[in-house]
């Protein structure tokens, strides 16, 4: 194991400030006494209309040998579905895990399982998408790719904005305000997390060290008459992608934090825009060109209807900085 990670898993799953002895992590230990599997749970704090919830996040399944011990994943999960909790979520479970977790009895979010790419710089992207899975050394196509990008977002078609006057409207801000920013920000949805402003800055503090993914960023975003209209915290690498953990919009103000995020993102020279699906933001993030692919699926179990209908209905906010992503298990380098 890296000498980094195990620090980095007890911060996550033994630190948290919300941690809950009755919503611990599970481990399998074999015959012979040895850890065989693992799965971290994460306890988030949540209501529904006023209603405490009780949520556990099933995150960094992990089973040593699965070819020899193909039942540890499902009893690792069974063990969990068995916990206290109102309800349980993933946002990153793989084809295998997403029938573990049916059979059980879960349901499957398609839209919060979706991930969204916006494409600003065409050639740029296929650069940078080459150097990082291909062959690094193709970063010296940079120059040439940065020359025919400024070529083809001369075209109306192939502008990089949906208004090519659009401006940056937003301000950068500190994880302290970013923090402060979020209850209210959430408050509109009838299924929310409870969060508090030492447990947010805790969390924030760590989401902000994705190494892979570059430098953080956090901005509020105004609409034209300079009331709030919602904001956003994500991580920007240079002359790649902008990453977006979390978007918060008040009712109605969804076009103008995407639009930020698209001109803040062009501003910074990225290549592309990716974020999770949100139901309350796809209609928007359609309007704007974004093409959608399938990422790990986000799915939810409760044996209350009704939580399960806030999903559905879009008014729970449950990913994100709420979900597991925010994890630097996710997005960084350990060696």
């Amino acid at each position: 194991m890296p000498p980094a990670l195990a620090p980095c898993l007890a911060e996550i799953f033994l630190e948290h400030p919300w941690s809950d002895p009755d919503l611990s992590s599970r481990v399998y230990v074999t015959a012979e006494g040895m850890v065989g599997g693992f799965l971290g749970v994460i306890p988030v704090r949540m209501s529904h209309r006023g209603r405490p919830v009780r949520m556990a996040v099933a995150s960094s399944m992990m089973v040593d040998r699965p070819e020899a011990n193909p039942l540890v994943g499902a009893r690792l999960l069974r063990s969990f579905f068995q916990g206290p909790q109102d309800l349980s979520l993933t946002e990153t479970a793989n084809l295998v895990a997403r029938q573990m977790w049916l059979r059980l009895g879960a349901t499957v979010l398609p839209v919060h399982s979706l991930e969204w790419v916006r494409i600003l710089r065409p050639a740029g992207l296929g650069v940078y998408l080459a150097a990082s899975y291909v062959l690094p050394q193709l970063k010296i196509l940079r120059p040439p790719a940065a020359m025919l990008d400024a070529l083809l977002t001369r075209r109306p078609r192939m502008s990089p904005l949906p208004d090519s006057g659009l401006e940056a409207r937003g301000s950068d801000v500190t994880l302290e305000e970013f923090a402060r920013f979020v209850p209210d920000a959430v408050s509109g949805f009838s299924l929310r997390p409870e969060f508090d402003f030492p447990t947010l800055r805790w969390m924030l503090t760590h989401a902000a060290n994705k190494e892979r993914y570059g430098t953080p960023v956090a901005r509020i975003v105004p609409d034209r008459a300079g009331h709030p209209a919602g904001g956003y915290f994500g991580h920007v690498e240079r002359r790649g992608l902008l990453r977006v953990l979390q978007i918060l919009a008040a009712p109605g103000k969804a076009e103008a934090v995407l639009d930020d995020i698209l001109a803040h993102a062009w501003r910074l020279g990225a290549v592309a825009v990716t974020g999770r699906g949100q139901p309350e933001l796809h209609e928007a993030l359609q309007v704007r060109s974004c093409y959608f692919r399938c990422a790990g699926f986000t799915i939810v179990h409760s044996r209350s209807p009704d939580l399960i209908d806030a999903f559905r209905n879009a008014d729970a906010c449950a990913s994100g900085l709420a979900g597991e992503t925010w994890i630097r298990l996710i997005g960084n380098e350990f060696g």
